[in-house]
């Protein structure tokens, strides 16, 4: 019984963690150090095509959401350098991948800037990853209490994978239906039919 009740407490766990869309970023930092953020949600969908192709029309990140470990660091970066008030999110859109490899397009603070970068299918769920600079989305270099904050900094893209719905699946060896064919009632208003019934009648003429 205790073991059921377990188990029915971690469920909800289990399921959020399965199918979570989600984005992480991982940071240098300027004399020394690193952090990486706490996963942040992803709106949008990555639709898995034929093989391994893959694509996305938008996927949305609300900045507010992104979390570094330390609330006061968090409140400086979105303040002061995300300016979140402003430009509350980060929209990934245009991406297209095939062979392992993707490219987009990445829109921070109102900057949009082409992106590429690398995936991978397990099961069925992507995993990608992508570097950006910072000062492409004219971000002044981070600084919070005298520690820098790199100019490189490497996102982490995790999400489930959406079948393609685009194209209405056939039958193998389905054929497109043929016109139906005209029932004798219409057959007898065709150009044929009138001329055979004349043909007809000038030979029961002749007859007589």
């Amino acid at each position: 019984m205790k073991r059921l009740v377990l188990i029915l407490l971690a469920l909800p766990l289990i399921i959020s963690s399965g199918f979570a869309q989600t984005v992480t970023f991982d940071a240098t930092l300027d004399p020394a150090g690193s952090f990486t953020t706490d996963p942040a949600p992803i709106e949008g969908k990555i639709v898995k095509g034929s093989g391994d192709h893959v694509s996305a029309d938008k996927l949305v990140v609300e900045l507010d959401k992104v979390k570094t470990g330390i609330s006061m660091r968090d409140g400086h970066m979105r303040e002061k350098y995300l300016d979140t008030k402003k430009y509350p999110n980060a929209t990934l859109t245009d991406l297209v991948g095939d062979g392992g490899k993707f490219k987009g397009k990445l829109t921070v603070r109102d900057k949009t800037k082409d992106v590429e970068g690398t995936y991978k299918i397990e099961g069925e769920t992507a995993k990608a990853e992508f570097d950006i600079k910072v000062s492409d989305y004219g971000i002044d270099a981070p600084n919070y209490h005298g520690v820098g904050l790199e100019d490189g900094v490497k996102l982490h893209v995790v999400s489930p994978l959406s079948a393609d719905t685009s194209k209405e699946a056939q039958p193998p060896g389905a054929k497109p239906s043929s016109l139906p064919s005209a029932s004798p009632k219409d057959a007898k208003k065709t150009p044929k039919a009138k001329a055979s019934k004349k043909a007809d009648a000038k030979a029961d003429a002749s007859k007589e």
